[in-house]
């Protein structure tokens, strides 16, 4: 079980805090200092890698919660999503600072949807210098939403499956 992987957890965690303020600092870097010729393409695929390694286990977290807490016995109960109790019970042992982040993490999203809408690109087409902007800001929301559920899930005694948890 990945709750039990505290390592590994830790790890996601770190990257998610690195990924997180990297992301911002991109966004505000590109915003502040245009550059046309930003290696969009190369900095979009280190993005998704990283987001890869942060927010893919936060989802296997919240699936193992479902499986070996809740314990659902048909198709509907283990398709729901999470209730709000279901998801304090997850984050409660990551610091209010992961918390404070993931409430942001929904501001900086609405923020950046009603700003520069969706950002599209290709390798073959000019970016726009907005289009970095969104972009950084848009990975960042996924790194501060992850962060909670890993930081909590690094930190809390045994594993999901155990009773105390």
């Amino acid at each position: 079980m990945l709750s039990e992987r505290k390592l590994i957890l830790r790890i996601s965690e770190l990257l998610a805090i690195g990924g997180a303020t990297g992301a911002l600092f991109l966004a505000l870097m590109s915003s502040l200092r245009p550059e046309p010729e930003a290696p969009l393409l190369l900095l979009s695929c280190a993005g998704m890698a990283l987001l890869i390694l942060t927010f893919l286990p936060a989802c296997l977290l919240g699936g193992e919660f479902v499986r070996t807490v809740r314990r659902p016995s048909t198709w509907r109960q283990r398709t729901e999503g999470l209730n709000s109790d279901e998801i304090q019970a997850i984050v409660k042992w990551a610091p209010t600072a992961y918390k404070a982040g993931a409430c942001a993490a929904v501001l900086i999203a609405v923020g950046t949807a009603l700003r520069f809408g969706s950002i599209t690109f290709s390798e073959n087409q000019l970016v726009g210098v907005e289009s970095i902007t969104g972009l950084a800001l848009y990975f960042s929301v996924f790194y501060l939403l992850a962060l909670p559920v890993l930081g909590s899930a690094s930190r809390m005694p045994g594993a999901y499956a155990q009773p105390d948890a």
